[in-house]
């Protein structure tokens, strides 16, 4: 296995946006302290966008088609903040599809405004004073601007139910090409390939809470059409093995921490 330890490494601090403002598009504010040996972390998709503070950058993360390596100081600090499905172009101006696959320093999506954000956050300051100081600011850009696409929680709830793309176009009230055009700018990618990020990282819930479980088991439990159909989803996912994923999951923390 390479030296990626699989997110999360340590626990993680989870808690709801103090700001009433950002709440409306943010659905979580996260910090993860990352243990002393890691500098190379292991991301798996999750069909989500955050903007993620650590390294001395402040960068939008997702929403990704695989598992990315992300790369930080040992023993550090990351502070995140999970964006609501939707919530892309309302928080930080271009839609989700724009994003995907991609990390983008803020600054590059807001100019002058992301710039001087990055220079406000002290890299050797406690991570609740970065993530209070972060907080604020992105609560000062995104008030007075919509919220999220009103479309996107059901369309996810759906997606994440299954069955045919007309059914789930026609239960909307949308032509596929217009389902297809909404998922993109919520989500990053079409209804399909959603599905597919989504029903994984079911599996790997899965996988977490019964380690021993047999991948058949396993594979018919999420979804999948067998073993095979599983393995073949678990390399092009996470870039591991069924095996080697079970193994960095063993060796992962699960994080029972709740939203506060």
């Amino acid at each position: 296995m390479d030296d990626a330890v699989l997110a999360p490494a340590a626990a993680v601090r989870r808690r709801a946006s103090r700001s009433p403002a950002l709440r409306r598009l943010v659905s979580t504010v996260w910090t993860h302290d990352l243990p002393p040996t890691a500098t190379a972390v292991r991301v798996l998709p999750d069909a989500a966008i955050d903007v993620v503070v650590g390294g001395g950058r402040v960068r939008v993360a997702g929403p990704d088609t695989g598992s990315v390596v992300e790369h930080f100081p040992p023993g550090g600090s990351v502070v995140g903040f999970q964006l609501r499905p939707g919530a892309a172009a309302a928080l930080l101006g271009v839609p989700a599809s724009a994003l995907r696959d991609e990390r983008v320093d803020l600054e590059d999506l807001w100019g002058r405004a992301g710039r001087v954000l990055a220079a406000a956050v002290d890299p050797d300051a406690p991570p609740a004073e970065v993530a209070a100081a972060v907080e604020a600011r992105l609560a000062e850009r995104v008030r007075g601007a919509p919220g999220a696409d009103p479309l996107a929680v059901q369309l996810l709830e759906r997606v994440a139910g299954g069955g045919p793309l007309v059914d789930l176009a026609d239960g909307l009230g949308l032509g596929e090409r217009q389902l297809r055009r909404r998922a993109g700018a919520a989500f990053g990618y079409g209804p399909k390939v959603l599905a597919r990020v989504l029903r994984f990282s079911a599996a790997v819930d899965r996988l977490r809470a019964a380690p021993s479980l047999p991948l058949a088991e396993l594979a018919a439990e999420a979804g999948y059409a067998d073993q095979a159909h599983l393995t073949h989803e678990t390399r092009a996912l996470s870039g591991l093995s069924p095996g080697r994923l079970r193994a960095a999951l063993a060796m992962s923390v699960l994080d029972k921490t709740p939203a506060a």
